[in-house]
């Protein structure tokens, strides 16, 4: 027997923002079916998808969820996308998704011919109303409650439709121990200038002259994945060029101020056609350069001589350069190192640790991501001489990465469970959904919150305790602009390695921080590097 679902129509509810504005019932639509759903299993876990899979057959008990958890999807995916006779999942939440390659390219699949092979959602899905607890619609759609820096992410560049869902959000970035700052009197950091500051002053308070298992290192990283800490360099470097500009850059565009003053933006400036001086731009090199005085000191300090721990590993914990994931995360978790650039998945990656440590006296937070000092000065003289607006200055003071922006959910356009897939998601997207997702991600999806609310952030006092780590994520999250890597959305980027922010994956960090010295590079030459990469092969990327 099929489950009778509610159709709601408008009820005459106040409109208190786009997390919390419900409706009523009238009429009835049936609804069953079996779904069948494929799930990344990696740092957010998968309680969520557990939860959520629960929840949602309280309201539709008929319809059957099955359930795969898999930490390998990215490698598997393009070839399971393109099998429609093996690929048996109606709704796949994976990571690192260039989801467009998979739209306009009429394939050909067992006899049939697919224009697409992800389903476009822009009317599917966007358009209509999330459904709530007990099968209430909310008053808006599930378009206006996703964070417009996530729907760059998932919007195709050729028809501007789009065709994933994104299902992580929260601030990413520096994560300290908030409890150590308070016992050291740390002041956390508002400008670059204050972050290395800050990094000087722990290494010589915490580590000068103490013994091994003593001291505390400003820094641990993992050179087995370096990737990390663009969680922090993009933000960054978003603080100098602003929001709008950081957008561009992913279409390989830029605004270009009029006098030339600095970085253009739509108030000030024209946007660019394709231009490879999108990687010629003082906010990467100033970005480069705080790299540089983190790893390799001795490029600038000629006092660091051969001997000194900072002519080898820079202000981090020794051997960082080599060391694996679970080693960085364990060296800070037990206190030998003060700050860790990583996701918004941390505490929930950590809750083993923290099970194994019931007593530690640990309070991680995520660091709003310090304003390039150089972009501070150029943005307070910008405002106070009415060259940029105060949203455009306030988009680029508040930059904070998201390195949740990766992950996104589609649905196969051959599908035979669509309606059961749009429905899930319509249900993942409310308001009682993002509260799951809160609860047993410990992140945030990315949703217009109404924090304001006491109606709806009432909801989550139960599981966010004043102080915590998702209560960071949550402060951030009222004020910050999010950066992400937007690598993969357009074909000038993801078709061509050539054109990514560190062109060819050429991380800086391994290459700041070589044990060979003759293979190290300062920030200037890795800065040049990449911008002769780029020209030199510009001409066949460049695109329209």
């Amino acid at each position: 027997m099929k489950k009778r679902v509610l159709a709601c129509t408008l009820a005459a509810f106040a409109a208190c923002g786009t997390m919390a504005c419900m409706t009523s019932c009238s009429n009835v639509v049936d609804l069953s079916g079996k779904l069948a759903i494929w799930v990344l299993d990696a740092g957010y876990g998968t309680a969520w998808i557990d939860e959520m899979v629960k929840e949602y057959n309280k309201i539709y008990p008929d319809v059957e969820v099955a359930v795969v958890k898999d930490n390998t999807i990215a490698s598997k995916f393009d070839a399971a996308i393109k099998d429609p006779s093996s690929n048996e999942y109606d709704l796949i939440f994976s990571n690192i998704l260039n989801v467009n390659q998979y739209v306009g390219m009429n394939y050909k699949v067992g006899g049939k011919v697919y224009e697409d092979l992800v389903l476009n959602l822009s009317d599917n899905l966007y358009n209509k109303k999330p459904i709530g607890k007990d099968g209430v619609e909310e008053s808006v759609t599930v378009g206006s409650k996703i964070r417009a820096e996530f729907k760059d992410v998932v919007t195709n560049e050729s028809d501007k439709e789009m065709y994933a869902y994104p299902y992580a959000g929260g601030a990413s970035g520096i994560i300290y121990n908030a409890k150590l700052f308070e016992e050291k009197n740390w002041e956390v950091p508002e400008t670059t200038d204050e972050l290395l500051e800050l990094t000087y002053k722990i290494y010589n308070e915490e580590v000068v002259g103490k013994k091994e298992g003593e001291k505390i290192y400003p820094w641990v990283w993992t050179g087995k994945c370096p990737s990390y800490w663009q969680q922090m360099e993009y933000a960054m470097y978003g603080t100098y060029v602003g929001f709008d500009n950081y957008r561009a850059f992913w279409q390989a565009k830029e605004y270009q101020s009029a006098d030339g003053s600095m970085p253009g933006t739509p108030s000030n400036g024209d946007l660019s056609a394709r231009t490879p001086e999108v990687f010629n731009n003082k906010g990467r090199l100033d970005t480069l350069t705080v790299m540089e005085k983190i790893l390799y000191p001795d490029a600038s300090d000629s006092s660091i001589k051969e001997g000194d721990e900072r002519y080898d590993h820079g202000y981090c914990v020794p051997y960082s350069s080599s060391a694996s994931v679970d080693k960085a995360q364990y060296d800070f978790m037990n206190g030998n190192a003060a700050m860790y650039v990583c996701g918004s998945w941390f505490e929930r990656e950590m809750e083993d640790w923290f099970k194994e440590n019931p007593n530690a006296d640990v309070e991680l937070k995520v660091m709003k991501t310090p304003v390039l000092s150089s972009a501070k000065a150029m943005w307070d003289e910008a405002l106070a001489e009415d060259r940029v607006t105060q949203k455009e200055y306030d988009q680029a003071m508040n930059m904070q990465f998201s390195g949740g922006a990766d992950l996104t959910c589609v649905i196969p356009a051959y599908s035979t469970e669509q309606e059961q897939a749009i429905n899930f998601l319509r249900f993942m997207s409310s308001d009682y959904g993002a509260m799951i997702y809160a609860k047993y991600a410990k992140s945030i999806l990315p949703l217009n919150y109404n924090w304001s609310d006491s109606s709806f952030t009432n909801t989550f006092k139960d599981f966010v305790k004043p102080g915590s780590f998702l209560q960071s994520q949550i402060d951030l999250d009222k004020t910050c602009t999010y950066a992400y890597d937007g690598s993969r959305i357009n074909k000038v980027f993801y078709q061509n390695s050539i054109v990514e922010f560190f062109p060819n994956g050429q991380f800086p960090e391994p290459k700041m921080s070589s044990l060979v010295r003759g293979e190290r590079r300062t920030a200037l030459q890795l800065f040049n590097s990449y911008y002769s990469t780029v020209t030199g092969g510009w001409q066949g990327v460049s695109g329209k």
